[in-house]
């Protein structure tokens, strides 16, 4: 039980910015944080059910719609710290730079906030906040709030098992290019269970479980191939685009068929 609380605790302190009882004070090796990804699509439907529990919170108070969909984006940014939406921002100023890979690596370290980073990333709110309010008015749609998350920390445990690590050092480099396939396979096996199960539960067809595996799948080779293409490789602020970008298309891909 103990290492897995360890592993718990990596995993939760990684992808979240709520405090959480410290487990041990010894780190794991590199190994052992890359075991902790297994752990990931769980801490995602931790996230879930906190949203969702807040939208039918939402839902009994007769929250207009514009509102409520603020309130939840804004706190599922502030139970993730920004983290990943930090990460997308570098990547717009990075990626559409007109600048070479050891520039493209330099402008994700600079925490300036660029042209390209400030104009995508409010379009990238916008878009969430409606999609957020359109799924409050469909029968189910708050369903939606815990298989998202779940299914967008699949796709960065992918990212970062294909991945390589292009820095000597960062904060990605205990994950990434370093997850074995054994892990990223139990990864998805997880999300799998948690996805099916919530999807049995409140009667979501299987066609929508197999477009959001598709949509992970998709977002993730071309997050890899863009990266490579940008920069040679894959950093942590590529792996929170991926999450920002797979929770977008997700939203919108899965409203289609509710």
């Amino acid at each position: 039980m103990r290492p897995f609380l360890r592993y718990f605790y990596i995993a939760w302190t990684t992808l979240t910015a709520l405090p959480m009882p410290t487990v041990s004070a010894s780190a794991p090796d590199t190994g052992g944080y890359s075991k902790t990804v297994i752990l990931f699509p769980l801490v995602g439907a931790i996230i879930g059910l906190l949203l969702f529990a807040l939208a039918h919170l939402f839902r009994a108070l007769a929250l207009p719609a514009p509102f409520g969909g603020i309130l939840i984006v804004l706190i599922y940014y502030l139970i993730t710290g920004f983290l990943h939406f930090d990460g997308f921002c570098d990547v717009c100023d990075a990626f559409f730079a007109n600048a070479d890979a050891p520039r493209r690596l330099a402008i994700l370290k600079d925490s300036h906030l660029g042209t390209y980073a400030l104009t995508i990333g409010v379009l990238a709110l916008m878009a969430k906040v409606a999609l957020v309010n359109r799924l409050m008015l469909v029968p189910h749609g708050i369903t939606l709030l815990i298989i998202v998350p779940v299914w967008s920390r699949l796709a960065m445990v992918l990212l970062a098992a294909w991945g390589r690590y292009p820095r000597q050092e960062g904060t990605g480099k205990p994950f990434i290019g370093r997850i074995t396939v054994q892990d990223a396979a139990l990864t998805a096996g997880c999300t799998l269970i948690i996805v099916v199960a919530v999807a049995w539960l409140c009667r979501l067809g299987p066609l929508l479980v197999g477009l959001q595996a598709f949509i992970v799948v998709a977002v993730t080779l071309a997050m890899y191939a863009w990266s490579n293409r940008k920069i040679g490789g894959v950093t942590g602020d590529v792996l929170g685009a991926a999450g920002e970008i797979g929770d977008i298309l997700l939203l919108g891909g899965s409203l289609t068929l509710l």
